[in-house]
């Protein structure tokens, strides 16, 4: 697996467009655990950056505010959906812990669990779909933070990408890290051949540890700072993607991340 510059390197081998017979360019996924050189290879892109931090919270970490999936539709073309509802807070119950990479707030996707309920309780999939449920979008990068990912063995953090079809693309290696650690994953899909942007990206699916956030005996994690180019019109042609080589499986020993 080529590696460089914080980001390793995987194939899907692709049809993007043109007549059928015609040999056409594979898609190349960058993945990137550094958010520096992820801006760096988008240095040429409009980016967005869902912080939710515009939703109105209350100082007490103890409370977590609903907001609606197609909040940033108009605004930043995508809807945020998480299993059941989207919640913005000042802490999630463990503010020592949730510390937001931009304040104050920090994301989880619902259902909410009590904080004395088993490990696994409540929600930790998020589904992010440029261009809304209507769709017809794509991106070509998405990057997020993942916030106290320390307990993998309890919920692996991290996610995958799909694109039209959803067909499945690939997938960030887990992530993880010390107690209360700030760790960013992104992926930059490209043209194999001109290295340029291939917006293939329909859906974007999110695992955030192993249930609701302040479930004491599992998991919990939470997500800051959405980051993506601007959605464009996917491309005419259906993209057909297949795993070639294994190359998908960007670190040896990692876990299939739920979708």
């Amino acid at each position: 697996m080529a590696s460089r510059g914080g980001c390793w390197i995987g194939i899907v081998a692709g049809l993007i467009g043109g007549a059928p017979g015609v040999a056409h360019a594979a898609v190349q996924l960058e993945f990137y655990s550094s958010e520096a050189a992820f801006l760096e290879r988008l240095a040429t892109e409009t980016l967005h950056i869902v912080g939710f931090d515009d939703v109105e919270t209350l100082p007490d970490p103890t409370s977590f505010t609903p907001f609606a999936s197609d909040r940033y539709l108009a605004s930043d073309g995508i809807e945020i959906i998480g299993a059941e509802g989207q919640y913005a807070s000042q802490g999630f119950v463990w503010s020592d812990e949730f510390v937001p990479v931009s304040a104050p707030n920090t994301y989880a996707p619902g259902p909410i669990a009590p904080i004395d309920a088993p490990a696994y309780s409540g929600g930790h999939d998020t589904d992010v779909l440029p261009g809304g449920l209507v769709g017809g979008q794509a991106l070509s990068a998405f990057g997020c933070w993942f916030i106290d990912a320390d307990y993998p063995n309890l919920g692996a953090s991290g996610f995958s990408v799909y694109g039209a079809g959803n067909a499945y693309l690939g997938e960030t290696s887990v992530v993880s890290g010390p107690n209360a650690s700030q760790l960013f994953a992104g992926v930059v899909a490209v043209d194999a051949d001109t290295q340029q942007l291939a917006p293939v990206i329909t859906r974007v699916h999110i695992v955030n540890g192993g249930g609701w956030p302040t479930v004491d005996a599992g998991e919990g994690v939470v997500l800051d700072d959405f980051t993506f180019p601007t959605p464009v019109p996917e491309p005419a042609a259906a993209f057909l993607s297949a795993v070639s080589l294994g190359s998908l499986m960007v670190l040896a020993g990692r876990r299939r991340l739920a979708n």
